[in-house]
């Protein structure tokens, strides 16, 4: 996957290393962030996929949004782009996946 692959990164590598004082309020860094991470292509009508979360977390990614929405049911929630075409993902896959992912390519926390 060309997109997604080392010759085409935003960020060098070398730049997912600490090089500075980790030890100030949060407020005085820039975090890699991602909108609507879980879609897969156009914000109105595209699929919603767990794996995109993978995927942004794998490449340096430390801030995601999960956007909850109820369903039916009292105890479950969805991740969506409420009220458009999107398709929605169970939230415990979304939940899943960051867990499985978070931590692999850095140790600085999620927000």
């Amino acid at each position: 996957m060309f997109l997604m692959g080392e010759d085409n990164l935003v960020v060098h590598p070398s730049c997912f290393e600490v090089f500075q004082s980790m030890s100030g309020p949060l407020t005085d860094y820039y975090c890699n962030s991602s909108h609507n991470t879980y879609l897969s292509g156009h914000q109105l009508k595209s699929e919603s996929l767990a794996q995109m979360y993978r995927i942004v977390l794998l490449t340096g990614c430390r801030c995601l949004e999960l956007d909850c929405w109820p369903t039916n049911r009292d105890t479950e929630c969805v991740i969506t782009h409420g009220n458009t075409l999107c398709t929605s993902v169970p939230f415990r896959d979304c939940i899943e996946a960051i867990a499985e992912t978070a931590f692999i390519v850095s140790e600085m926390p999620v927000i």
